[in-house]
């Protein structure tokens, strides 16, 4: 099922990291990797950690993702209004990539 605040919240960490501070980077760095476990995924979060305070990390988790989310889409509105969000033209939900040209959710092909 299509949530476009999880779409826009993924795309913008993806293609516009920049737009996050470093804490806000590291939450959803920290994040990611918590939903698998394996040597490579453990390691990445101690990196994570070893940059940012883990109080900082749950402080912003506190409640809960889906609240972190939103709190970044909502600083950045503004900004959303600038950038470059590649939608389907014929279903205007989020595509895959930056330079998708395929739609993952109507199957729309724009090539």
């Amino acid at each position: 099922m299509y949530n476009e605040q999880k779409e826009l919240y993924l795309y913008i960490t993806a293609y516009y990291p920049d737009l996050l501070t470093s804490e806000e980077r590291a939450t959803h760095g920290f994040h990611t990797y918590s939903q698998a476990d394996n040597y490579l995924t453990r390691i990445a979060i101690e990196q994570i950690l070893a940059k940012v305070d883990k109080a900082v990390i749950e402080r912003n988790l506190s409640e809960g993702i889906d609240k972190f989310e939103q709190k970044i889409l909502s600083k950045l509105s503004d900004k959303l209004k600038h950038l470059f969000i590649n939608r389907c033209p014929q279903c205007g939900k989020i595509a895959r990539t930056n330079k998708a040209k395929q739609c993952k959710f109507c199957g729309n092909d724009w090539h």
